[in-house]
């Protein structure tokens, strides 16, 4: 298939378009594009919809019984430049996954690598909520490798756990390594297997195919370490991958339990003390964040330099009180976030917190 470079007027396209109804059927035949794109080779199958003739965004509004209400500052703040490196560590190499007006911030409780409350299977990526009918964006430039159902098993096939997905290989490596993401629980697809598209190109539309509650997109961030397919790389948290919104920044943590171990799944409790009213609206009026530390298991790969079992993106600079209870003892302690930086610390029962500078 030729190059289909898609670049700002895909972008801009894209943030103009307008959401289609979940009702909708997915269209199986030929995809609609504003421009011309190559027939699939053979065997090739794309599900998809026409692009909908515009995008209207629209934010919550306040205002009392008669008063008109006016739109409430409550957009994130863009990202940092990508790729955004404060320290020699760092490698938030990607951008945001939904568009500007939406809250591109994924659910506290069931974050990267926490455990399936039925199954006991580990997440392997971020699951963040979005309306049915979303434009999902590519987080970086690279090419489409996978797009339809059947990911999980290398080929075309119902029945998939993602459901709909697209999966990208990037331009951009880490260290000599190959890096992907995949995209799934997509309503629709815009894109077909070897297509490169630009960083925030949509891609694709929320939904909740495949093993879902309900309308997000789960998102993957994959690093080749060998020659091993896509689907048996291992798993790297995204929120360490994905460039925070300005002002904001990341918490990183390694936890250890009383027995010298990276403690499995455990309870941590975040208290914001400084956050503003506009900012708990981004968090769903939350005053507290309950999250986990990383589940064990093999396909789970720590970052190389954290070694974390623990990390949280798209927080706003200021005071946090973190809370660790382990055997009975209840630990905390207050830090700093700061814009655009990682706050790393290390947790022993022993030693208590240690904030590493």
């Amino acid at each position: 298939m030729g190059k289909l470079r898609v670049g700002w007027a895909a972008l801009t396209l894209g943030l103009l378009l307008a959401l289609g109804s979940r009702g909708a059927a997915r269209a199986a035949s030929a995809l609609v594009t504003p421009t011309p794109t190559p027939t699939p080779g053979a065997g090739s199958k794309v599900h998809a919809r026409p692009w909908p003739p515009q995008y209207r965004f629209t934010v919550p509004a306040q205002g009392g019984p008669g008063v008109e209400g006016t739109p409430l500052p409550v957009w994130l703040p863009p990202a940092y430049p990508q790729p955004w490196a404060p320290t020699p560590h760092d490698h938030f190499l990607f951008g945001r996954v939904l568009p500007p007006s939406f809250e591109d911030i994924p659910i506290a409780d069931y974050r990267f690598a926490a455990r399936a409350p039925k199954s006991g299977r580990l997440h392997g990526g971020i699951d963040i909520p979005a309306p049915f009918d979303t434009p999902v964006l590519a987080i970086g430039s690279g090419r489409v490798i996978w797009a339809g159902e059947g990911f999980t098993f290398g080929r075309e096939r119902n029945g998939d756990p993602y459901g709909l997905a697209v999966v990208l290989r990037h331009d951009l490596g880490w260290q000599g390594h190959t890096l992907y993401s995949l995209y799934a629980h997509l309503e629709a697809l815009w894109v077909r297997p070897g297509q490169w598209v630009a960083q925030g190109t949509p891609i694709g539309l929320v939904g909740s195919t495949g093993k879902s509650d309900g309308p997000h997109v789960h998102l993957e961030v994959r690093m080749q370490m060998d020659d091993e397919p896509a689907q048996k790389s291992p798993l790297l948290n995204p929120e360490l991958w994905i460039a925070p919104p300005v002002g904001w920044g990341v918490l990183v943590g390694r936890v250890y339990d009383i027995h010298g171990r990276l403690w499995d799944f455990g309870p941590i409790t975040i208290e914001p003390l400084d956050w503003t009213p506009e900012v708990r609206a981004l968090w769903r009026g939350r005053h507290l964040i309950t999250t986990y530390t990383y589940g064990r298991s093999g396909g789970i790969m720590a970052d190389p330099y954290y070694q974390e079992n623990f990390a949280l993106n798209n927080l706003p600079a200021g005071r946090y009180r973190v809370v660790i209870e382990m055997n009975d003892r209840v630990y905390y302690h207050t830090l700093m976030v700061y814009p655009g930086r990682v706050t790393f610390f290390i947790f022993t029962p022993e030693n208590g917190f240690e904030v590493v500078q």
